[in-house]
């Protein structure tokens, strides 16, 4: 749950840390429940409220 974001915010749960868009603010206290993991295939996300844009951008290593 994400609440008063302002004009966005970045989620990087690997490091379990929440900024603002540029990267100046840190906003872990805008995020409520634990940190998230959308599984390899079809995920679902959806939202209530004035969201105009989502990008979800994979975070892929190779060993």
């Amino acid at each position: 749950m994400l609440n008063g974001i302002g004009n966005g915010i970045v989620l990087d749960w690997e490091a379990q840390e929440c900024t603002s868009l540029d990267g100046g603010q840190l906003l872990n206290d805008k995020v409520d429940g634990d940190p998230q993991y959308l599984p390899p295939g079809n995920s679902v996300i959806s939202w209530t409220g004035t969201v105009v844009k989502l990008v979800v951008t994979p975070n892929w290593r190779f060993l």
